[in-house]
């Protein structure tokens, strides 16, 4: 059995046009983890940041696959992925987002 085919996206863990944005991150999983965590938020632990979610943040947790995430986040702060977010900026989502982003930058790197 061969596992080449967990190395590669599929349409929910694609970037799309927006794969460049992925493009020099570390290839250490650890560290892709803390990158997530710097431009997303989870919904139900954004008031423990201070955070009260606008009406669109809350519209938020709805977006699917990573190309439309990348797209968000890129619109709301062009710097690139390792520049960590204040949390009110960062984009809103649940467990599945960041497990999804996560696996999209560790099969940018083929992993």
């Amino acid at each position: 059995m061969t596992l080449d085919r967990f190395r590669t996206p599929v349409d929910m863990s694609d970037a799309g046009r927006h794969r460049g944005l992925l493009d020099g991150l570390p290839d250490d999983a650890g560290q892709l983890a803390e990158i997530v965590q710097g431009v997303l938020l989870h919904q139900h632990v954004a008031p423990a940041y201070g955070v009260t979610l606008t009406a669109a943040q809350q519209l938020e947790p709805h977006i699917r696959g990573v190309e439309p995430m990348l797209e968000r986040i890129a619109a709301r702060d062009a710097r690139p992925l390792t520049s960590a977010r204040p949390a009110a900026e960062r984009l809103v989502g649940n467990c599945r987002h960041f497990s999804l982003l996560h696996v999209a930058m560790l099969r940018r790197h083929g992993v």
